[in-house]
């Protein structure tokens, strides 16, 4: 799969924080790190990535058990771990970011380091910070359970193999992306390791501890929005919004949840925006 990897000429491994790291840089200027979501890898920064090389240094990564990036272990999956551990990376890298980009989980990475670089623009797309439902808050324990079985990545994996059930769930998203990222997509979830990586993150993931955490984050932050978007709602994002001291929010009408896939030209235009 390397061989037709978005972007490969970027590519190098790296270690830091006791991970193997798979990372992207390219550009040269102000540094602006990207961090995907959860369930796909630096291929999601497809045409976002070259575009904003021509004006930054961009650093993309593999986030932790994804894509090319080993895996740690439980508490290393946990908003808080992956967070420590993309710090110890970044510090290895010697990468000081000018802004950070999350898409979804990422995002709200992107919110938790926040503190970290008091001066650092924060951008999320389709960002997801609310704090799981009563239903999602009910099933997480199972999850976690399954998880530490060693058995949600195995199912998870035999799922994607259906057609209907890939297909419905990308979907869901209310995003329309080319083939050659849909093969990718597909080759992480039909993945045992991948799927039990995502997985086990959703079981440790605490968006309580994030949303306690927001009315400090006192970065400029850009919150994008894609209207189509079935996973993080619109009203969502505008509720946690309200808890941030400098935000602003840009609505994309016609982009789902995989907006910066669908139209990266509008999303870098806001991501170069608010870098400035």
């Amino acid at each position: 799969m390397r061989d037709r990897w978005p972007n490969a000429t970027s590519s190098r491994f790296v270690d830091a924080a006791g991970l193997h790291w798979h990372v992207q840089i390219a550009g040269t200027g102000p540094s602006i790190v990207l961090l995907h979501g959860s369930g796909a890898a630096t291929h999601s920064w497809r045409d976002v990535l070259p575009t904003l090389a021509q004006r930054f240094t961009v650093c993309a990564m593999d986030l932790p058990g994804h894509g090319f990036t080993t895996r740690p272990d439980a508490a290393g999956l946990s908003l808080a771990g992956m967070s420590a551990s993309i710090c110890e990376l970044l510090r290895v890298l010697d990468v000081t970011p000018h802004a950070i980009a999350g898409h979804s989980a990422g995002g709200a990475i992107a919110l938790w380091l926040a503190t970290e670089w008091p001066e650092t623009t924060i951008v999320g797309i389709n960002a997801a910070l609310a704090p799981p439902n009563a239903l999602m808050s009910l099933l997480t324990p199972g999850v976690d359970l399954l998880s530490r079985a060693g058995l949600t990545g195995f199912l998870t994996a035999k799922l994607a193999e259906s057609d209907f059930v890939f297909d419905s769930f990308l979907k869901s998203t209310g995003s329309v992306i080319s083939q050659e990222q849909l093969a990718l997509y597909r080759t992480f979830a039909t993945s045992t390791e991948h799927a039990g990586a995502v997985m086990s993150m959703f079981g440790g993931w605490d968006l309580s501890a994030l949303a306690r955490r927001l009315p400090a984050v006192k970065n400029a932050v850009t919150l994008i929005v894609g209207l189509r978007d079935e996973w993080v709602p619109a009203s969502d994002t505008a509720r946690m919004a309200a808890t941030l001291p400098n935000v602003r929010l840009v609505e994309i009408p016609n982009a789902g949840h995989l907006a910066h896939e669908e139209m990266p030209a509008r999303v870098c235009e806001i991501i170069e925006e608010a870098a400035k």
